[in-house]
């Protein structure tokens, strides 16, 4: 299998329909073959807000708080930017890529920015109450079924918290491994292809429940952070059928990469995954450009920059 070329979702553009489609219109234009469908809303918010707008959490300045949890029941989400995406992307390019992929903010993420009270620290979340994290579970599991219903070939499952509270040797809030992927098996009750991106270093403890999930792909950052490169091996993804989206430039550092490095790293991870890499990506999302640039449009250029490396040192790599 030829790995494809893809991204996390976000872009430093402001929310509005003409950026959803100048976003997939830019992207399929330069040679990426996997688009994601554009997230232009902060990640956990566009998850959040149904649930706003239902009377279950308020917002509140650091996060969210629990307001009524009984009105779960009540909730359907809905995504109005992966329509419009979806339907230009049918329209449009059906036949110019491979696939689309979708990202759905996982139950722990969520979780780790609800709070009992106003006092908006992790320890306060609702982390630690399992009956809870069963509610998000099964409502981000309708999430990933409405997006499924778009039409989308893979959905992934975004869980950057999954890297804090999974350490080395222990896992907050007394969870255990299986209790982390039975919530993420309780999710995907899909038929598409399940992947989950976690930034942040993945420790050989996060590495083997994620082994033994039902998700087929595993995507991390390895740009920034090159020590992921060994948490994995070629025979460790054979052996539990996996796959991996590998990093190859950053989303956090506003420097356009060097082609030669993108292309080294290209070809560092066929020769240590061969045939288990999925697809070339950004270690995240790019929405953090924003903050390095007078403007949007020039983040948004540096984005767009940074995909283009990505198709050439896949083009030009002798993998």
């Amino acid at each position: 299998m030829k790995p494809y070329i893809t991204y996390v979702g976000s872009f430093p553009l402001n929310y509005s329909k003409e950026n959803f489609e100048r976003v997939v219109m830019d992207v399929v234009s330069i040679g990426v073959n996997y688009p994601a469908l554009p997230k232009l809303k902060e990640f956990v918010r566009m998850f959040m807000d149904p649930l706003i707008e239902a009377g279950v959490v308020r917002a509140v300045s650091g996060g969210y708080v629990v307001s009524d949890a009984g009105r779960f029941s009540s909730v359907k989400p809905y995504i109005q930017e992966y329509v419009w995406a979806m339907d230009l992307i049918k329209n449009m390019f059906r036949d110019k890529i491979y696939g689309v992929r979708a990202a759905v903010t996982g139950p722990f993420t969520l979780a780790s920015q609800i709070y009992r009270s106003e006092k908006t620290s992790l320890s306060n979340s609702v982390l630690a109450d399992r009956e809870f994290i069963r509610r998000l579970a099964d409502y981000v599991a309708s999430a990933v079924k409405t997006v499924e219903d778009l039409g989308v070939t893979l959905i992934e499952l975004t869980e950057p918290i999954l890297s804090v509270i999974v350490g080395a040797t222990l896992i907050m809030f007394k969870y255990t491994g299986d209790e982390i992927i039975d919530v993420l098996n309780r999710v995907f009750k899909v038929k598409c292809l399940k992947a989950i991106h976690v930034c942040g270093p993945i420790s050989p403890k996060l590495a083997g429940i994620l082994l033994n999930s039902e998700v087929k792909v595993l995507d991390h950052e390895h740009s920034d952070i090159p020590r992921n490169f060994e948490v994995y091996s070629r025979e460790l993804l054979e052996k539990h059928d996996k796959f991996i989206a590998v990093g190859v430039v950053s989303s956090k550092n506003p420097k356009v990469e060097d082609i030669s490095n993108v292309k080294n790293l290209v070809e560092k991870s066929i020769t240590i995954y061969g045939d288990r890499v999925f697809a070339f990506k950004p270690d995240c999302g790019f929405a953090g450009l924003k903050g390095f640039f007078k403007s949007n449009e020039e983040a948004y250029r540096v984005s767009i920059e940074k995909l283009k490396l990505i198709v050439q040192a896949v083009q030009e790599s002798k993998a």
